[in-house]
């Protein structure tokens, strides 16, 4: 673990892995989205908490959350291929964690994920409840969506 904490070595690893697969991603505590960006998505991968209990003398179990952030500025709310595009991508980052025995359709990526350990934490979960944030998406004009991981193990 460096000197910045699980949770920041999570989002980091999440953020170059990311990058690796084809979805360029930086790490941000507090990301910036310029409203007059209308033409890119931009994924930004946050770090969240550490639950850490000790395991032995010398040892810690970790419980790390991070979370993917996938934004897109609408150029035109009536435009449904602007919703499409951005729900296409934040599926497609999903499948990387998505068991690739359910269904033969999930593509080269699905699971790619799953079972690869990043900052040397194992992957426990994925929550993904909303597609987008409705709250953003009426006053800001902005697709947002929030993927929430969390990762295990001990250091």
């Amino acid at each position: 673990m460096s000197d910045k904490g699980a949770a920041i070595d999570l989002a980091d690893g999440l953020a170059c892995k990311l990058s690796d697969l084809g979805f360029p991603a930086v790490r941000s505590h507090y990301p910036i989205i310029r409203s007059d960006d209308v033409e890119s998505v931009k994924i930004f991968a946050i770090p969240g908490g550490n639950k850490t209990t000790i395991k032995s003398r010398t040892t810690n179990a970790h419980e790390v959350v991070a979370s993917i952030m996938v934004v897109k500025n609408l150029k035109d709310q009536e435009d449904a291929s602007e919703f499409d595009g951005v729900a296409q991508t934040i599926e497609a980052i999903k499948r990387l964690w998505e068991n690739p025995t359910l269904t033969d359709t999930l593509g080269d990526n699905a699971g790619a994920l799953r079972r690869d350990p990043i900052a040397g934490l194992a992957w426990k979960g994925i929550n993904s409840d909303a597609l987008f944030d409705q709250n953003r998406l009426y006053e800001h004009n902005q697709l947002v969506s929030i993927i929430q991981l969390t990762y295990y193990g001990t250091r």
